[in-house]
């Protein structure tokens, strides 16, 4: 099982070498901690999920791609829910990164056809807020609910053909506590999953840029952001998270793991 680091902002390459200074690393389970320590990690994750202001530019790109070749591990390029913007700004990034020894993970069906357009080399990895799931995420599922949330989002053979001719060869999951039923062991992409935060929902409005706007533009798409959200994260409570533009949970339970055949551990240690 391979492990990799998920970081939204260059600063955090830090944690490559010490992940013990993040502010949730001691509150993943001991047998992820000593995965981290005994065998590190396998790969870089850098990007933005949920908001197209905070992808990174050309030149951290570059900058974490030499890093993770430095310690001879692999990159893969995060991407969010994009719009006319976002489309037009992954134009100017992903032609000169098209390389075999580069993943990239759309988290948008414009970027996933653009990337199956223009003949991308690399791995394309369908990212989490693709693999669409239901989520319970207070506290116990209740029992008759927990069968049909429990079905892989991927079982229709149909789908699964499509994504195979688009050229998906990874799809990313959530640790959710509902648990997934056999099914996701038997599909025939390599299944990645995120600890220790699981993505619920994110939408237009952005909870810190969001403060500064008059109420009739709060769902305005917002250029030049001040990307509060690099250095802030709102706790909810002791179970929710919020960032920017989207709302976590968080699940260090790793029962999933031991359950289910997966091939890649993603962990972020800051939203």
């Amino acid at each position: 099982m391979e492990l990799a680091l998920f970081i939204r902002r260059e600063k955090d390459i830090t944690l490559l070498e010490h992940p013990e200074t993040s502010t949730t690393y001691k509150t993943l389970d001991s047998t992820i901690l000593e995965f981290i320590k005994n065998q590190g990690f396998d790969r870089i994750y850098f990007g933005s999920e949920t908001c197209e202001n905070c992808m990174p530019n050309i030149n951290s790109v570059r900058r974490i791609e030499k890093t993770a070749s430095e310690y001879n591990i692999g990159f893969t390029l995060v991407t969010p829910i994009c719009t006319d913007y976002g489309i037009d700004y992954l134009n100017t990034i992903l032609p000169s990164i098209n390389k075999k020894t580069i993943e990239v993970i759309p988290n948008d069906f414009g970027v996933l056809y653009m990337l199956s357009q223009m003949d991308f080399k690399g791995e394309i990895i369908m990212g989490r807020l693709l693999a669409k799931s239901k989520k319970w995420p207070i506290g116990d599922v209740p029992k008759e609910f927990k069968e049909p949330l429990c079905h892989s989002p991927f079982g229709l053979t149909e789908y699964q053909k499509y994504l195979k001719e688009i050229g998906i060869s990874a799809i990313e999951v959530d640790n959710r506590i509902e648990g997934y039923d056999t099914k996701l062991d038997v599909l025939p992409f390599k299944i990645e999953m995120h600890l220790p935060f699981v993505y619920l929902t994110s939408g237009r409005m952005c909870f810190f840029s969001g403060q500064e706007k008059s109420k009739k533009d709060k769902f305005g798409i917002t250029k030049g952001c001040k990307r509060y959200c690099d250095w802030q994260t709102v706790r909810l409570n002791e179970q929710f998270y919020s960032n920017g533009r989207a709302i976590y949970s968080i699940n260090n339970n790793i029962e999933n793991l031991k359950k289910h055949r997966i091939d890649r551990v993603i962990i972020s240690l800051n939203l």
